[in-house]
């Protein structure tokens, strides 16, 4: 069963930057990545979101040792969840979960506990069958 932890930066984790630094490039993130959405066409955003997901989960999760190809995501993503793997779940849980961070960072300030709590809730629920 997938279950994953999140990490709660903390004033006092150590060896970590500080959880004001974490927030600070959090939203440094998110000017940098409005810049770049609006040089973006948008008849071209919906495809170009829909691969950069791809390969963020494909990315994201070969770090961790998952071993799908990309093929093999955009195959299993086509399927119920049920009929699909454990390393390919996550994967479909990723890039759904990805596709649902503008909602959640609308919701909650970016690199909050609550925010990282609603991120984890929506990979967790759509990473198990």
């Amino acid at each position: 069963m997938y279950a994953p932890t999140p990490w709660l930066p903390s004033e006092s984790s150590p060896n970590t930057a500080s959880l004001a630094a974490l927030r600070t490039m959090a939203s440094e993130l998110r000017r940098l990545d409005a810049t770049l959405a609006a040089r973006v066409s948008a008849g071209a955003r919906p495809g170009l979101s829909a691969a950069l997901a791809l390969v963020n989960s494909y990315y994201s999760n070969r770090i961790e040792g998952n071993p799908t190809r990309l093929r093999d995501i955009e195959q299993a993503a086509a399927r119920q969840p049920a009929a699909q793997d454990h390393h390919t779940r996550e994967h479909t849980a990723w890039i759904r979960t990805q596709g649902q961070l503008d909602t959640l960072a609308a919701q909650f300030p970016v690199a909050s506990i609550d925010f990282i709590n609603a991120v984890h809730g929506a990979l967790s629920a759509d990473a198990t069958p």
